[in-house]
Parts: structure tokens; sequence; C-alpha cells
């Protein structure tokens, strides 16, 4: 360790100067060494011999003494009119009564020149180059020969398929306190790096920032707005993995401006990392934020991320492909957490690095700038100042710190962390499904059978679209087909009690009233709830539920047979609708986009829902009514449908629903007016069983309430409507029981035409993604999912080649 980082704190705080400078004080160095800076500006031509700092000053000090500089916390130089000294690491973090008025005055450099002329001035008295722009810019390189093990192309792939990422907002995905996975993304601090190509990732805390408007109405960079400390539950599950030594995943997305090439997909899976170090630094407050009071600082918490040996060599370092460890290899067993690091242990990490000791606080710092020794305790009074040989100088916000290259050297890894928990690449689906416990937990329905997956042949991770398969939007993998036999027992779902009366909850507030009726016809008890000035649902619950139980089945038993139940893209953006869904009839439009397909045309299921649905609501209304649409829902566990209305145009004034499964829970709640902010409670909630039928009567029901379905498991809906005008121009009119991608027989709108060669048979090619000298002819992988074009991943197009064993 350099023992002049050792020097006792009354020799380390002043420069001691040469005979020939000791009747100089310091700030005169500091200015004319400024005028000497602006002086070599401009005669830039003439090139001098390299100094040292002595020898600069000497030859550039002055005959008259000017005032005396006092640092201040504020990240500047107050000139005081009379001489005082440096500040002592005693004082140091105390601001004086001249410091304090000038704060409330000026917030601006108060030496007249500009801030990268004092910049330059302090690297020279550091004894440092001028900083560089171009050494700052990250090395771009050719892009890995490999494919990475997991990629994607948009979040809900990444949360769907990956059980160590769920996280659809934040950077981090952690559960009761523990970390599992980290996202790299657009969200740089100041001070991240991309080391020892990937081995080592410089990173940070997240939370307490916001992204302030800039002067031209643009939305800025994001900046802390309050301290980062372990009161965020973020940023205390990434301190207890530094403390656990726990292994974490880390994904890097196509905004992570410190990768060296560039990302062809949305998002990569890295591999594992562990935290061997974290530490505090100082950022400076933007305007328009609040410091706490002392400071014009916030705390900003830095991750040190270093690659866990025992994976090898990085996949973008290496030829050997990854592949995903077999599922019978995994352990059933929960590992013990590492135990929490000691203080002597944390002592002998910073060891491992070139580190000094604080003369102030005399506690271990390592070496992390090259600019000098900065004390990365918050608690010490010289907490993030620049030691120089001028002593303790503040460091200006402009200041660029670059980190030091033995600190980024890459660190051996703990024994207990190169037992790694799994494999980034997750097992694929099941081939033979879970039966159901006793508790009906399980089988089909269960939730892990909805989510996604990774396919073995490309590494993408995909979203499950389809309900009958599982396949891959890359390379059109497929996997774990379903057949007739794989169908959910009436008996083994959850919550198929019957309900008293349909469990109804009511808020009498809103105005609702009820009524009951026995329809002998129906063979049911029929609930009545009038909605003030809106209209009346109708509940009927039947005693005789053969029907329904019939129904389940042979909806099961198609959805099977061809790709009827698909889910949806979302209106308000790109992710999938929870549901799996298929409409009949005319063309349909909810919160989701959806295809339709002629009555005649649909499963038998959906002919006698309709028939069946259409009987009750005669029934109970008294009137004949005429459907034209039916959409048949099918949810898996945990899935659902969220707040929305069937408000159509051209929509009738009658919406009737037959539920078959378990039983589910719609809510009503009024939508909130014009001048009301966030949401309205909920009026009306009642519980649909098995075979249980819904009426919604009156134009108004749609235009002043918002509905929901939550179901308790494995559960199927028909919704049936009458829409008097269907869209003039439907999205898409597919046969039913073909698949798009088997025939040529798709009319196309002008959306799906714009990615589609002359002859509407072959999408356009883009030459400048291929490789090869000849274009792939390839037929379009067609989607009826999403209305778009997949893209076709090949060997010769594909970013990351697959290479088969």
């Amino acid at each position: 360790m350099n023992e002049a980082l050792r020097t006792p704190v009354h020799e380390a705080t002043v420069w001691q100067p040469s005979s020939a400078m000791s009747s100089f004080s310091t700030t005169e160095a500091v200015e004319t060494l400024i005028e000497s800076v602006l002086s070599q500006k401009s005669s830039r031509k003439r090139k001098r011999p390299t100094r040292s700092v002595t020898e600069e000053l000497e030859d550039i000090l002055p005959s008259s003494p000017i005032p005396t500089p006092t640092p201040s916390r504020r990240h500047r130089f107050d000139y005081s009119p009379s001489p005082s000294p440096l500040p002592s690491p005693s004082t140091a973090s105390e601001e004086s009564s001249y410091e304090k008025e000038t704060c409330k005055k000026s917030d601006v450099l108060l030496l007249p020149v500009k801030a990268s002329t004092f910049n330059r001035a302090l690297r020279v008295m550091s004894g440092l180059p001028v900083a560089s722009r171009a050494a700052r810019q990250a090395e771009r390189r050719e892009k890995p020969r490999e494919r990475p093990p997991v990629w994607a192309e948009s979040r809900q792939e990444l949360c769907e398929a990956l059980p160590y990422y769920r996280s659809f907002q934040s950077g981090l995905y952690m559960h009761s306190k523990v970390t599992f996975g980290y996202l790299l993304e657009a969200f740089p601090a100041p001070r991240d790096a991309w080391a020892s190509n990937g081995r080592v990732i410089i990173s940070h805390g997240g939370g307490q920032c916001i992204c302030p408007k800039l002067p031209n109405g643009k939305q800025g960079p994001p900046v802390l707005q309050a301290d980062q400390s372990r009161s965020d539950a973020r940023v205390d599950a990434l301190l207890t993995a530094a403390e656990r030594r726990t292994p974490i995943v880390l994904i890097a997305g196509e905004g992570y401006k410190e990768l060296p090439w560039n990302l062809d997909c949305a998002y990569v899976v890295l591999g594992w990392y562990w935290i061997s170090y974290t530490w505090v630094e100082a950022e400076p407050a933007y305007k328009g934020t609040k410091p706490p009071s002392g400071r014009d600082y916030f705390h900003r918490i830095k991750i040190r991320f270093d690659w866990v040996g025992s994976q090898g060599d990085p996949w973008w370092d290496s030829e050997i492909p990854v592949s995903p460890l077999p599922v019978n290899q995994l352990s059933s067993t929960p590992r013990r957490p590492c135990r929490i690091s000691s203080s002597k242990e944390a002592a002998e990490m910073i060891a491992t690095f070139d580190g000094f000791t604080c003369p102030t606080c005399d506690s271990q710092s390592p070496r992390i700038y090259i600019e000098g020794p900065i004390c990365v305790h918050p608690s010490c009074p010289a907490f993030f100042l620049l030691l120089t040989p001028l002593g303790l100088l503040p460091i200006p916000p402009t200041f660029t710190l670059t980190l030091c290259p033995s600190f980024l050297l890459p660190q051996k890894t703990p024994e207990g962390v190169n037992r790694l928990p799994y494999e980034v690449g997750p097992p694929g689906p099941v081939e033979d499904w879970p039966e159901a416990d006793e508790g009906g937990l399980g089988g089909a329905g269960e939730k892990t059978l909805w989510r996604g997956w990774v396919c073995s042949e490309c590494g993408r991770a995909n979203c499950r679209y389809r309900w009958e398969v599982w396949e891959c939007q890359a390379c059109g993998n497929s996997t774990a087909q379903l057949n007739a036999s794989h169908q959910v027992p009436l008996c083994r779902l959850t919550d198929l009690r019957d309900t008293f009366l349909g469990d109804a909850a009511m808020r009498h507030s809103t105005g609702l009233s009820a009524s009951l009726t026995v329809s002998r016809e129906l063979g049911a008890v029929v609930a009545i709830y009038e909605l003030p000035e809106a209209g009346k649902i109708y509940h009927i619950m039947p005693f005789d539920k053969e029907y329904a139980t019939e129904l389940f089945y042979e909806y099961q038993r198609e959805a099977t047979s061809k790709p009827w139940f698909q889910r949806r893209s979302l209106k308000s953006g790109s992710l999938l609708a929870q549901h799996f869904a298929f409409n009949s009839g005319v063309p349909y439009k909810y919160i989701v986009d959806t295809l339709s397909t002629p009555f005649d045309e649909s499963p038998a299921c959906v002919t006698k829902a309709v028939e069946r649905i259409t009987s009750s609501v005669a029934t109970v209304l008294g009137e004949e009514y005429q459907f034209n649409e039916i959409l048949s829902v099918c949810y898996r566990e945990g899935q659902k449908m969220g707040y929305h209305d069937d408000g159509e145009p051209g929509l009738g004034p009658v919406v009737a629903s037959l539920s078959l499964g378990s039983s589910a829970i719609m809510s009503f709640r009024p939508k909130p007016g014009e001048k009301q902010r966030g949401n309205t409670d909920v009026a009306l909630n009642i519980t649909l069983s098995h075979g249980d039928f819904m009426i919604m009567e009156g134009h108004e029901i749609q235009r002043k309430y918002h509905h929901r379905v939550v179901p308790q498991g494995f559960r199927i809906a028909a919704t049936a409507r009458r829409i008097s005008e269907p869209p003039a121009k439907p999205d898409i009119q597919v046969k039913a029981g073909v698949d798009a991608e088997d025939t040529g027989e798709v009319e196309y709108d002008d959306v799906v035409e714009s990615c589609l060669g002359p002859d509407l048979s072959r999408p356009v090619l883009d030459p400048s993604r291929y490789s090869s000298k000849e274009l792939p002819q390839l037929p379009p992988l067609r989607s009826i999912s999403d209305h778009t074009l997949l893209p076709r991943r090949t060997p010769i197009q594909h970013p990351y080649p697959y290479q088969p064993p």
C-alpha cells in the first residue's frame, strides 16, 4: 500500500511549497495556475515539455499575495476578504458564517473563469493529464459470435418466461428482501462502467430519482431528489445481497449505453454476478431539488458486480455455447442463504483492492478514482473530498472522475458464490401435465402452464400466446402440444361451492337496489340489481347445471384441436392480454384487438352457448333478443380481465354471459367524473359460479360504469352481444379452422400490407440485415395473435446464429 496515502492529518491537509515559494499562499498558486492555463489556450501550437506541479507553480507565481480560498461544501471556491487556512478534517464539513452568507447570495463560481478551465487547473495541481473526451467514450466492438443463452423482444417476455425477473416497472426484481435479477437499462448514473470485457460492471442503486423537464420542454435525464439509503427496499435488497454474497442474474437492455456492442433485440441475459463492493458517492443536487440541510448533494449508492467464475467465460467472450441445465439435475432442496459477512471479511475484501486509510476517519477505502484518494464513508468529515498535494479539495460538479484501472480488475469468486442455484436458461415446458392435488391445485389449469418459456433452439424468451401449444415467435419451434386428453376435470377445480344468492356485496351509498325472484321456467333463482339511472344487472343461478358441465368439456376439446384461443395484444400498447380469447360473429373490439370467425364456421360449443344465452335472456326479459357476436374467453389460474366497458359503437342494450368452471368475482364501479382524480369505489360485487348467467340491460351501464372479472381458478366464459353496424374495415377475417400460416387466404389491413411485398405473399427483406450474398427465400410467418408478421429468425439473419452441436 502506498505509504504516502497514510500521511498523518496535519501533514496531508496542507501542501508544503518549496523554499522559493514559501512567501506565497496556496490560493495564489491556484489563481496564477489558472491564468497559466488560459495563456496556454491562446498558444496551443507551442509544445512545452512535461513539467512537475512544483516547477509549474514556481514559474508562474506573481509578486503580490491574494486572498486565500475556502473550500465550500457547495463544490466551488469562495474568496473571503481575508486569508484563512485550508480546512482541517475536523472542520471540513462545517460551513463558516461567510459561506452561509455567500451561499444565499450566489451559487456560481466567483472566480471569473470557465468551469472547464478550473477543472483543468485542478487536474494539473493533482498531477493528472487533462481529461480526454475520446477516452471517456465506450469502446465499440463487433457483435459476439455466439448467441446469448436467453434473449427477448419485450419486457413482458422476460417477466413471463424467467423465474428470476418478474418486474414490469422496476429494474430490480426482489422477493422477501432477496434479490434475484437486475436490469441494466437506459437510466445510467455517473461513473457506471463496463470493464474487463464485462467481467466487472459498475452500476448503482435504484429509486429516489426524477426526470426533470428541460428548458426546451423535453424530459431530461434522471437525477436524484433524495438520498439513497437502506430505508429504500430496493437499496436494502442490494446491500443485503452484497453482505450475504448472493449471486444475481444481470440482464442488459438495448438502452444500456455501456454495452460495447449494439443489440439486435430488446434484452439479453448476461449471466450470474456477485456484488464485490458497494460505496456511496456525493451527487450534486439538480436545480429544483432540495438536498438535506447543510449540504448541496445527495448520496448515491454505487454497486460493483463481478462475474461468477464457475460459469466459465462469458458467452460474448466464449466459443462454447451455453446450454440450460436439465430439470432432472436441479436440486429440490432449498439452499441455505450465505451468512452475512463480518466486518473482518469486509476488510479482507477491501484489502484485495489497491486501498488506503483515510487520514480523517482512519477507515479503509479502496482507491476507486485515478484523481486521488477519496473517502467514501458518508459519516467522515472528509467524505468525497479529493486528497491532493494542496490538501482536501471539494470536487466541482463538472469535474470528471475516472475509475482507477486497478479497481476494475476482476476479483476471485468466493467459494460459496460459485455454487449457483440454477442456470440462466430455465428448462422448457413439461411434456407430461402435472396432476392436481387433493386441494385442486395443479393440472391443466395451473398458473405455470400459461407462463412463458425459453426456446431450446434459438434461446428466445416467449410469452405463451396460443392455448394448445408453446410456439416460439422467432424460429417457429413448438413443444408440448395438447390433445383431447388434456382436460381439467370439474371436480379438481377450486372454489366450486354453491354461493348464497351469489354472495353479493353492495355499496348502498351509491343508490343501488336489489330484488329476488324465482323463475320456474328456467329453474333458477334470479337476483336483480338496479343501477341508478343506468340499467339493471340480472344474476341467474340455475339449479340444474348438467348442460354447463357438457359445454365445459366440449370447449376444452375444441381448444386443443385448433388454434382457436389465443392471447391478443392490448390496444394501449404491445402487451398481451392475460386471457385467451376467441370471437365469433361480427368483429368486436374491446380492450384488445381480436379476430372474428363466422358463426357457421365456429365450433359447435360456441353455437350451443349462444342458444343457451338467448333462451335465458328471452325468459328473463320477456322478449326475443338475437345476438350476432359472442366472445369466448379462457382463463388459466391467475389470469383475469381488468376494468373496462363494452362500449363498442353500435352495441345493443343487452349484454349476456355464461360462466363455466371455477367461480369468478364480477365487480362494477362508477366511472370517475371529469374533475375527479383516481378511481371510484366498487359499487357491486357478485360471484358467478359454474353454470350461472349474467345479463346487463341498458346502454347507460356501459357509459357510466366499468366492470371487471377476477376468476378464482380455471374458467371459461362466453359473452354474447348484438352489434348493429360492424366496422367498415375489419382488421382480419380468417376462415375457421385454418391457420393463417398454413394458407395464404388472409385478408390484410393497411398496417400489415405495409410489411409485405407487392404481391402480398412475401415480406420485404432488408439486405443490410444479411451477411450472405443471397437473400433467403422464406414464406412469411404470419401471426393471427397480433395482426403483424412475426420476425422469422434464421441462421442467416439471426444476430446470434445458432450452431447445433
